[in-house]
């Protein structure tokens, strides 16, 4: 079966292990991409279960989509020493990870970015500046679904039967989207970009590039 993630674009000037990590970014994104649709259909009232099921079932991939962008970053960082030992090692919490990456590194999260071509078969990459999942968004939204997940207790169970806020499923949704759609990440060399296509054409495969760290590309 084909991978639906691109497992032979070449990654230059790094170990075959350090590659091993980057394709593995790569599938951690096309599951994303998966949970993502389970979110969008649900979204779309293609799901036969009761609103508060949906809603539970909309936070659980939120809850897996936050663990997989932190074992991602993990993993795109695999020249890190410090990634490859100890605790991070075992660690599967996205805010614990998340954590202990900005101490290693703290340029380590996505940023998002959109892909302008100026002169074939060279591209500019301009970042994108608002509405997109922000570290400090993750930490929230990884925290709420803690929450979510949970019946509750005496205390805050009558609020389990107030009508599900699908408004902020879609807010997240299209922040997530938003974030990952074309996006890059500084490596812990500084003349290395990790760029990263959600659904680059012509197949809408995930896909992802080492770049020099220049202006254009």
């Amino acid at each position: 079966m084909p991978l639906p993630f691109d497992d032979t674009a070449p990654m230059a000037s790094v170990t075959d292990s350090v590659a091993r990590l980057r394709y593995l970014y790569c599938g951690l994104m096309s599951e994303i991409k998966q949970r993502q649709a389970i979110v969008a259909n649900t979204l779309e009232g293609h799901n036969p279960y009761p609103a508060f099921a949906a809603l539970e079932i909309c936070y659980l991939q939120f809850r897996m989509i936050c663990e997989c962008i932190a074992l991602g970053c993990l993993a795109v960082h695999g020249d890190v020493a410090a990634t490859k030992s100890g605790k991070i090692t075992k660690a599967y919490a996205a805010d614990w990870i998340l954590n202990a990456l900005g101490h290693l590194h703290p340029s380590f999260y996505p940023v998002p970015v959109t892909a302008v071509k100026v002169q074939s078969p060279r591209y500019r990459l301009e970042p994108v500046t608002d509405d997109f999942l922000t570290k400090d968004d993750l930490l929230s939204l990884y925290a709420e679904c803690g929450g979510m997940l949970h019946r509750g207790t005496m205390r805050t169970i009558r609020d389990k039967f107030a009508p599900p806020d699908f408004e902020a499923v879609q807010t997240y949704h299209e922040k997530i989207i938003r974030l990952l759609n074309e996006h890059q990440i500084q490596l812990s060399n500084p003349d290395q970009i990790f760029f990263v296509m959600m659904a680059s054409q012509p197949d809408d495969k995930v896909r992802a590039l080492l770049f020099k760290n220049k202006a254009s590309i």
